[in-house]
């Protein structure tokens, strides 16, 4: 259900690029991915929405470093439970105290890395609002939480 990789396109959403401009590492959700087509340099490029029963979103063209087979593998694998908690910080200020959040693992559009110890975390709340925090977990952790 998640795929792992770095993204080294995502066609005209800068604002889904968080702290570097490009190959940032993302997880993202399979059941936002539509059309993946192999790139004449081997990665997949695809539509990809944050959420896709919203006709408002569009969806953006992204290219990403993994290959087809691995992408089917990872969204075929089991993971595990249906929902994730998941510690987050209040206004995205990594200075507060944490609080808990619990999402339905299919809600969660993506995740992205950052320099320090946390991850962004994109997903959709009540079925048509987006939204972002920060996590107070690596990527890889977050990564790895999605299969339990």
């Amino acid at each position: 259900m998640f795929v792992p990789g770095y993204i080294s396109q995502w066609r005209g959403d800068n604002h889904r690029i968080f702290d570097r401009a490009a190959y940032n590492w993302y997880v993202l959700n399979t059941n936002r991915m539509f059309e993946i087509t192999t790139a004449y340099n081997g990665y997949q490029d695809m539509f990809f929405f944050d959420n896709p029963a919203d006709s408002r979103d569009g969806g953006a063209r992204m290219r990403l470093n993994l290959d087809l087979e691995d992408i089917t593998e990872m969204a075929d694998s089991p993971h595990g439970s249906e929902s994730v908690t998941l510690d987050v910080f209040p206004n995205n200020d990594d200075t507060q105290t944490t609080t808990e959040l619990t999402l339905q693992k299919a809600a969660i559009a993506y995740f992205c890395e950052r320099d320090d110890d946390t991850c962004w975390l994109t997903y959709i709340d009540m079925g048509w609002e987006k939204q972002r925090v920060l996590v107070d977990e690596t990527g890889i952790a977050l990564w790895l939480m999605m299969f339990a």
